[in-house]
């Protein structure tokens, strides 16, 4: 093969590289903040069982 196409060749290979990498990154990124999410949620959930179990519990004193 010529010098040249051989050149070309290797920007494709680096470039495919870079993007599946970033790629990847960028997946990582949204599994983080889709856990960071779930795991909110989660926690205000428990807050809104805590909160409506003391209301009960302060009501059932009156």
């Amino acid at each position: 093969m010529s010098p040249a196409f051989d050149n070309f060749v290797n920007k494709v290979k680096a470039v495919t590289k870079d993007a599946a990498d970033k790629t990847s990154k960028q997946a990582k990124i949204a599994k983080l903040k889709i856990n960071m999410k779930t795991l909110d949620m989660e926690k205000n959930r428990h807050f809104q069982t805590i909160g409506l179990r003391t209301f009960i519990l302060w009501t059932e004193g009156q």
